[in-house]
């Protein structure tokens, strides 16, 4: 089973996020992959899955597990003292600077997929 946590932001929830912006529903997902609604809402809520399922979901959602991940992660604030650790201490200042860099432009587009998911529902 994969449980993957950072800040409270597991892959469940990135999964229920991208899901949202699909425009599906939990019995579309499920359906999808033939599995229940029941599990898939399992899922969101504790990001307990197994890979294969995560393979499956991914694709349901025109993706791949590690770009599940990826999001997961990107969903998570990092710390600022995470980026004094000894493996990134090592990198320049400038690919620092370019890491996030890269994590608040994925932010921003999470932000804007929102707000056209929202002003959608209105």
């Amino acid at each position: 089973m994969i449980s993957l946590f950072a800040d409270n932001m597991h892959i469940g929830k990135a999964i229920k996020n991208l899901r949202l912006l699909a425009g599906l529903t939990q019995t579309h997902i499920g359906k999808g992959i033939g599995k229940t609604k029941g599990l898939i809402s399992q899922i969101e809520k504790t990001g307990k899955i197994n890979y294969y399922t995560l393979v499956k979901i991914a694709t349901a959602l025109n993706t791949t597990p590690e770009k599940i991940e990826q999001y997961q992660k990107s969903l998570a604030n990092p710390k600022y003292e995470e980026l004094d650790s000894p493996a990134q201490n090592s990198l320049p200042e400038l690919e620092l600077l370019k890491l996030e860099n890269l994590h608040l432009k994925e932010q921003i587009q999470l932000l804007k997929k929102t707000i056209v998911l929202l002003e959608s529902k209105l």
